[in-house]
């Protein structure tokens, strides 16, 4: 009998939590309406945030970075002070964007970019910055479009060998994630200061972030847990490593931000391909106080680097 009660009342929590997930989620899709632009691309519709005057230098988020848009605010207002113009395309299963079922393979996923950016009005070319497994990106869009791309920043972006070998997320948290989502655990879960807390610490506390984007990166996080695009993206991660191939073409200068986290504490694991990346493409690296996620930690410090660099590019 109590057995049965108890699988009556967690039931009951399942169910309340599922309309809850759904009550709020409409509530907040009402609250936080897209602040760029959103542009049809094959199987999707993508966001696409720009801001500021001046050579247009485009933003690529890392893995499962719940609004890029968001996400790079901190860096975004650096550059755009220092007379850039920031565009920050959200792709499938990013923030503001829509999930999508088409495959992740790398070429689709740069050629949506293109395509989002043209229908945005953001024509090259580009000064590109990606964070993290967007250093794929960077170096198969500079291979096979050279002439749209004026400089490289990598911040916090590993070789692209190099995910061939590191360990990478199972696949099966998915599952996971989407089961937490859709019966409001993982809503539960942010209302929890402690666990929380334990996650800000890779965003510097949020020292940098607009405290009114908060709200805005939290529905994020909720609404895109689990999606099909960036699990895929995952799935797929060392066979896009190995078309991104580890050479950028010679006339394209690359800068690598190095995380002090990084270098002190996961550097073993990524040598000697990433000594080798950097050798071979002549790259000029600096390694930034902070962790992983150095647009929290030294966005000025980051921006001043690349505005130097404007003499240097002509533009």
């Amino acid at each position: 009998m109590i057995w049965w009660i108890v699988g009556v009342a967690v039931l009951f929590l399942f169910l309340a939590g599922m309309a809850w997930q759904r009550w709020a989620a409409a509530k907040e899709r009402a609250a936080f309406p897209c602040p760029g632009k959103m542009v049809d691309v094959p199987g999707a519709r993508m966001h696409v945030l720009a801001r500021g005057e001046g050579p247009r230098i485009v933003l690529l988020s890392g893995w499962n970075t719940a609004a890029p848009s968001v996400d790079f605010q901190p860096l975004a207002d650096e550059l755009i002070s220092r007379g850039f113009r920031v565009v920050t395309p959200e792709k499938p299963g990013y923030g503001f964007s829509t999930d999508t079922a088409v495959p992740r393979e790398l070429d689709v996923v740069i050629d949506e970019l293109r395509l989002a950016l043209r229908k945005a009005g953001e024509p090259g070319p580009y000064l590109l910055l990606g964070h993290s497994m967007a250093g794929t990106e960077l170096v198969r869009w500079a291979n096979r479009f050279p002439q749209e791309v004026l400089a490289l920043y990598s911040l916090d972006a590993p070789a692209p060998e190099c995910y061939t070998h590191v360990p990478l997320p199972p696949l099966w948290m998915r599952h996971v994630q989407r089961f937490q989502r859709f019966f409001g655990l993982k809503r539960l879960s942010m209302a929890i200061p402690r666990l929380r807390k334990s996650y800000w610490k890779y965003l510097n506390q949020y020292a940098y972030l607009d405290a009114k984007l908060l709200p805005v990166e939290k529905a994020m996080v909720i609404k895109n847990g689990g999606n099909r695009a960036t699990w895929d993206e995952m799935k797929r991660l060392p066979a896009n490593a190995r078309v991104a191939g580890g050479e950028v073409p010679r006339q394209i200068p690359l800068m690598m931000f190095i995380a002090s986290d990084t270098k002190d504490n996961r550097w073993d694991a990524l040598q000697p391909t990433e000594d080798a990346f950097i050798e071979r493409n002549h790259a000029r690296t600096m390694v930034v106080e902070g962790m992983h996620n150095l647009q929290h930690f030294q966005p000025a410090q980051i921006a001043e680097v690349i505005a130097q660099d404007k003499e240097m590019l002509h533009i």
